[in-house]
């Protein structure tokens, strides 16, 4: 979350476990995709969280099943939860929908703090 802050990008987590094929599958084709990473690297940062390693973490995000992909703004305001495996064409469409849920984001801080964000 500080890289997301001091770059000002959202992040994106993918959440899963070693044994759920949907989410290796995802990792190995959706977030392999060259337009898919190609927005990733330039726009957000990202993390893959294994579940079994951080069950406090998946359960304050209230993951329920795996994969799930969320989206958070840089100040940690969560934008998305998305459940399930995505293609790169649904995945492609979900950071575009972030996006547009980050420029909302923000434009509700400028309006309730009156000081624009970083």
């Amino acid at each position: 979350r500080e890289t997301a802050a001091a770059k000002n990008r959202p992040v994106l987590l993918s959440i899963g476990s070693a044994s759920c094929g949907w989410c290796t599958k995802m990792h190995a084709t959706t977030f392999r995709d060259r337009d898919v990473t190609a927005v990733l690297e330039r726009e957000f940062v990202t993390g893959k969280i294994d579940a079994g390693r951080y069950p406090d973490l998946v359960r304050a995000l209230g993951v329920r099943a795996y994969p799930t992909t969320v989206i958070a703004a840089p100040d940690g305001k969560i934008l998305r939860v998305v459940e399930g495996f995505k293609t790169a064409e649904e995945t492609a469409r979900l950071l575009r929908e972030a996006q547009a849920a980050l420029r909302e984001h923000r434009a509700q801080l400028i309006l309730t703090s009156g000081t624009k964000p970083k």
